[in-house]
């Protein structure tokens, strides 16, 4: 051995149980920062195909000014600071952990001559000696998940993602995935290596218990076993912030990206009646035959065929007091059943009551007006009754009424009200696996006193779903980070006590009660930073709300979601319980007479 880096390797073969967490915790790092460039490259490349096409020159122009690939560009390196961030935080607390259990053998350097600054050069050369795998691992694990999901765009959604590439390897994702390998692993390991270096010699290799005893905290209805651990996080007030904070950011980062699904909702809302060609009549105020509804219907590769109708500014007696003049729009049943499917509708309303023959509708509101439900209009001498509200006003830009009413009401009612057969629109849904040929053969049998819009193009529904994906999958990985670094953090916590854990099985108290002390320990963390994390989550939920989309949509309301907070709940559960269980684990394996003497 010529050095004593050469030691670096032996501790690796020894210690190769107890490095795994910081490992894994690499090459996920790489892992998600390989994948994220993957992507958003695929992303640039099939944008760039499209706009050659349509472009003879000046691509590359186009291609910096194109909002899609300056937002996969933004995207890619916001969640690549994210994941550097929590990758720092994530392997600091495993590499923590590690030191924490390893104590002894850095005062035996000490021991033996070593200096305060060779040790930490020791400790930053070891943490950098595990990434020569894991780094490629992560990079080849990066790939193939690139690779995966372009084939699921490209086969499974399809649409505006079927030109993406799908077995390309990209430079620029191994290249970023890399980097967050290596300086997080760099920036990770400075605390720790200071850490090491401070280990007292004389103390670590005689086993010396240094922490400090203190009173119990008075408890009625609390066990002493519980006390015990809740006494021990109370008085140990940096670990206590540490924890907490594990604990309440991870709830913060979850409550404020989850208001990006909302955002997504609102600027790509998919809607179930969304059309895939759309016919009008060519001349002005003329009405589609109803005969052509069932002529479509019956054409293959047609999904579904819808028809709708309206009528505008229709004088209006409400509630027997004023007149007003009103929108009235006819839906089809499918229509009407789209409304409550895609949470359009205030209030719970059997939509089946509105259909057919009826006379009952549903009216169009926002905050400023007082529409409401139980209002009776009288519409050409026909009572109408007013028996759900939206949301919102579907039918203007803003989503506002502007003090104009529209009723929604049935196909059949409104040829009552207004004495019209025929239809104002008709809409066309194709089946997924439908091919060019058949759409434009449906296309050459519609009549040609109609015009027929092909909309497919304007679907966001891929788009929709991938960033979706994305959003979901970071707080997928908020999660799972955080869950790592709680179970280190509690690990680290328990090992620095056990000597203490030694002294209590050594007087005789059980396995079950010592859990009890890590259980109580652990739940103080749990329950603070979950009412922290909470609280700050929600207002940082609310700040988001109000200048991402508050501000754009006038109609959206912020509201507390409570699939989000029992998602929140199972999760503080789930990482406690796994911290407990794992640190418990390390306990009921400890030999208790080497902690004794």
């Amino acid at each position: 051995m010529k050095s004593y880096l050469d030691l670096i390797g032996i501790s690796n073969k020894v210690n190769k149980k107890t490095t795994r967490l910081v490992r894994l915790c690499i090459v996920l790092s790489v892992f998600l920062v390989t994948a994220i460039f993957g992507l958003a490259e695929m992303a640039i490349r099939m944008e760039a195909s499209r706009l050659i096409e349509k472009h003879d020159s000046g691509i590359i122009t186009s291609l910096m000014d194109n909002a899609g690939v300056q937002l996969y560009l933004i995207v890619a390196f916001v969640l690549f600071l994210l994941v550097l961030i929590a990758s720092v935080l994530m392997i600091a607390s495993s590499i923590n952990s590690n030191i924490a259990q390893r104590t002894k053998f850095y005062g035996l350097m000490r021991c033996i001559g070593m200096t305060k600054k060779q040790i930490k050069k020791y400790v930053r050369r070891e943490a950098l000696s595990w990434c020569k795998l894991s780094i490629p691992l992560g990079n080849v694990l990066g790939i193939f998940t690139t690779w995966v999901l372009c084939l699921v765009m490209k086969y499974g959604i399809a649409g505006e993602f079927a030109g993406i590439q799908t077995n390309r390897i990209s430079i620029i994702s191994i290249f970023f995935g890399a980097c967050v390998g290596l300086i997080s692993v760099v920036l990770a390991a400075q605390a720790p290596a200071k850490k090491a270096s401070s280990v007292n010699p004389i103390i670590a290799v005689s086993d010396q218990d240094t922490s400090v005893s203190s009173s119990l905290l008075q408890a009625k209805h609390v066990g002493i076993d519980t006390v015990l651990g809740m006494n021990h996080a109370f008085n140990s007030k940096k670990n206590l912030f540490l924890l907490v904070s594990s604990f309440a950011l991870s709830i913060i980062l979850f409550l404020a990206f989850s208001t990006l699904v909302q955002f997504v909702n609102y600027i790509m809302p998919q809607l179930s009646n969304t059309e895939d060609l759309k016919i009008i009549a060519a001349e002005e105020g003329a009405l589609i035959d109803p005969g052509l509804v069932s002529s479509l219907e019956r054409i293959g590769g047609v999904k579904r065929v819808y028809a709708r109708n309206n009528a505008f500014d229709v004088q209006a007696t409400v509630n027997g007091t004023s007149t007003e003049l009103i929108d009235i729009v006819a839906d089809s049943d499918f229509d009407l059943e789209s409304l409550k499917k895609d949470g359009f509708l205030k209030n719970n309303v059997d939509v089946d009551k509105i259909k057919g023959n009826s006379f009952l509708a549903l009216s169009t509101w926002d905050k400023t007006v007082d529409f409401t439900v139980g209002d009776e209009l009288d519409i050409n001498d026909y009572p109408i009754e007013v028996v759900g509200l939206l949301k919102q006003d579907i039918y203007t830009a803003d989503g506002m009424t502007h003090g104009k009413r529209t009723l929604i009401v049935s196909n059949d009612t409104f040829e009552e009200l207004m004495g019209e057969i025929g239809y104002s629109t008709v809409l066309v849904q194709l089946e997924e696996s439908i091919s060019e040929g058949q759409v434009k053969s449906i296309i050459k049998k519609i009549p040609e006193q109609y015009l027929v819009e092909d909309n497919r193009e304007y679907n966001t529904a891929s788009t929709y779903w991938i960033f979706t994906f994305f959003v979901y999958s970071f707080i997928v990985i908020i999660a799972l980070v955080a869950m790592l670094n709680i179970i280190n953090a509690i690990s680290v916590s328990v090992t620095s006590q056990f000597k203490r854990y030694g002294m209590m099985r050594g007087i005789g108290m059980e396995l079950r009660q010592i859990k009890k002390v890590i259980i109580g320990e652990a739940c103080v963390y749990s329950i603070i930073g979950l009412i922290f994390g909470s609280g700050l989550g929600l207002l940082l939920s609310k700040a988001i709300f109000d200048s991402l989309i508050g501000s754009h949509f006038e109609y959206a309301t912020w509201e507390i979601s409570p699939s989000n907070i029992i998602f929140i709940l199972l999760f503080v559960i789930l990482a406690t319980t796994v911290a407990v269980e794992s640190s418990f684990t390390r306990v009921r394996k400890m030999d208790v007479v080497s902690q004794l003497s």
